[in-house]
């Protein structure tokens, strides 16, 4: 079979150009294997009709620039006019701006987050005298180029201190198809930001909050964060005293929509992000798009200073060490909601004794503890889940970590006709974290990648076999052939406890061929570029099925297996 007679539901082809290339530099291309089959090549046929074998016009590109204006009576309400310095004209702030790939359309999560390789594509700053900058200097707007047919989220972040007024531009964006030529800039001029109505306000007004805390607040900040994809939606304030009244906490998502500000928006009130305060970060989520107008940081009890040790059945085990509180202990009371608190630190030789000792502050509470072991570790130790519950008197000498052991995992690789596999590459990709301690409970701010096992790779013998030691966890095992067997990659989803496992044979199937030939839109072929074809199921992530590269005819050759 080949790539034009082959299903191609769910299958996406990824081509990341190298930096050198002519067209379309170090840019990724993401773009369903249908649509690139049927895609129409330059001389007006099919491209899949065009070729033998099947060959295939990349997308085009389309240079896209953005300001962001604000209008005189936004900077007069937004309180910074003495540093923008052009009363009664609009201003262009200057401003970063990224464009986080979506698959599969404008509605639809960003593409990294399904484990599509689409990294954000940043612009880069150009001046130009159209629109007065700042104090009546150059106008800063922001260029890069995006792929045709792919949607994007602007994101357009005015730059400090102006990001302490103004709130990032976040839009949909989808290249229009014009082509690889200058447009004109994309001026957006806010003369009003998003309204809400849902802070204890009579009328429709930026959401506005009074924040205090009896400890004082100088150098902790408050914003408005996406509930979903936890990026910030606001202008981030920083706050000082005891009491911060009328903390505006402008957004700029739904320009001329009547939606509400605080959709799916959530309040951070954040302690000094220098460390100085050891105090877990309140998080606000809303209850019908409603936010308090008056929210007090709760009393919380002194941090507790943590002291141990981290063994292996070896002996003494460096690590590096996560701790995140899974509730937290307000007024004698333990929560599991609304706060958030983590830590990091390295385990330190004891001169005396040799042994891995670890000291760090934490807010009295329970919390989940991932241990990673570092440099110098035994080689069986395994990545390691703990639980430790800190009093609200302390210090604390806390049990020792014990490392886990890595367990065996065994296996042969072989093809349909049973000889063996000799030379495939064998990966483990970790999915999913080990079973979490009985004693840690559920937590909406427990972050999983922390988590994660690590990656282990092996090579097969001369019999197909292999062995890897891992960590506890879920693994996406592969095994890639060598390259020039024409054999197709092959995977399976396996777990790891606290025992050995050996698996099955893998079995390498008859391989369905989908090499084809890139072009860009000239007609001119794409050279050394890394081609990925990748499965993306209804739920779940994508599993790439194979990779290869590009010669200077912009062939490359790639046998797969399809799910």
């Amino acid at each position: 079979m080949n790539a034009s007679s082959a299903s191609t539901s769910g299958l996406i082809l990824v081509v990341a150009m190298p930096t050198d290339a002519l067209y379309a530099p170090g840019r990724t291309f993401a773009v369903t294997l249908g649509t690139l089959l049927t895609s129409t090549a330059p001389d007006g046929c099919i491209a899949s009709d065009c070729c033998v074998p099947s060959c295939a016009p990349l997308p085009g590109i389309e240079t896209v620039s953005r300001a962001y204006l604000v209008t005189p009576d936004l900077q007069s309400s937004a309180g910074v006019n003495d540093e923008l310095g052009n009363m009664g004209q609009n201003t262009a702030l200057p401003v970063q701006a990224t464009y986080q790939p979506l698959w599969p359309d404008a509605s639809s999560p960003y593409a990294t987050s399904l484990g599509l390789p689409l990294a954000p594509i940043p612009a880069f700053a150009i001046q130009s005298s159209l629109i007065p900058g700042p104090g009546g200097g150059p106008s800063i707007f922001v260029q890069t180029y995006l792929q045709d047919g792919m949607n994007y989220q602007l994101i357009n972040q005015p730059d400090p201190p102006f990001s302490s007024a103004y709130p990032p531009e976040i839009a949909p964006f989808s290249p229009t198809g014009t082509g690889p030529v200058d447009i004109p800039i994309a001026a957006t001029t806010f003369s009003q930001f998003d309204l809400t109505t849902e802070t204890g306000t009579n009328g429709p007004t930026i959401p506005t909050f009074d924040i205090s805390r009896a400890a004082g607040l100088d150098g902790w900040t408050a914003y408005l964060r996406d509930a979903t994809n936890l990026n910030t939606i606001s202008n981030v304030v920083t706050l000082s005293g005891t009491e911060s009244p009328h903390v505006e906490l402008a957004t700029n998502r739904f320009p001329g929509l009547k939606t509400d500000a605080l959709t799916n928006a959530e309040l951070v009130i954040a302690p000094p992000a220098d460390g100085s305060v050891v105090a877990p970060t309140e998080i606000l989520a809303p209850a019908g798009e409603e936010l308090p107008a008056v929210e007090q940081y709760p009393v919380m009890p002194d941090p507790v200073t943590v002291t141990g040790e981290v063994i292996s059945s070896a002996g003494f085990a460096p690590a590096d060490l996560l701790f995140e509180a899974t509730n937290v202990l307000v007024g004698g009371v333990e929560t599991m909601s609304n706060f958030t608190f983590t830590a990091r630190v390295s385990t330190a030789v004891d001169p005396v004794t040799g042994r891995s000792m670890f000291s760090v502050q934490l807010p009295p509470g329970q919390y989940l503890v991932v241990a990673r072991p570092s440099s110098g570790s035994p080689p069986s130790s395994a990545v390691t889940l703990a639980s430790l519950v800190v009093p609200e008197l302390g210090p604390l000498a806390a049990p020792a970590v014990a490392l886990a052991a890595t367990q065996q995992l065994k296996g042969r690789v072989v093809a349909a006709d049973t000889r063996p596999v000799s030379q495939a590459t064998i990966e483990a990709v970790p999915t999913a974290c080990a079973a979490l301690p009985s004693a840690v409970f559920a937590s909406p701010f427990l972050t999983t990648i922390e988590c994660l096992p690590r990656v282990v790779q092996t090579t097969t013998g001369t019999d197909g076999s292999f062995s890897l030691a891992l960590d506890p966890g879920t693994y996406l095992l592969r095994a890639r052939p060598a390259d020039g067997t024409r054999f197709p990659w092959v995977m399976r989803s396996v777990s790891i406890t606290s025992e050995a496992v050996t698996l099955d044979p893998m079995v390498v199937p008859v391989p369905v061929s989908m090499g084809l030939r890139l072009v860009d839109p000239s007609d001119n072929p794409v050279i050394q570029a890394v081609v990925s074809l990748y499965s993306l199921p209804e739920t779940g992530q994508a599993i790439e099925l194979g990779s290869a590269l590009t010669d200077d005819n912009g062939q490359y050759e790639m046998f797969v297996a399809l799910p």
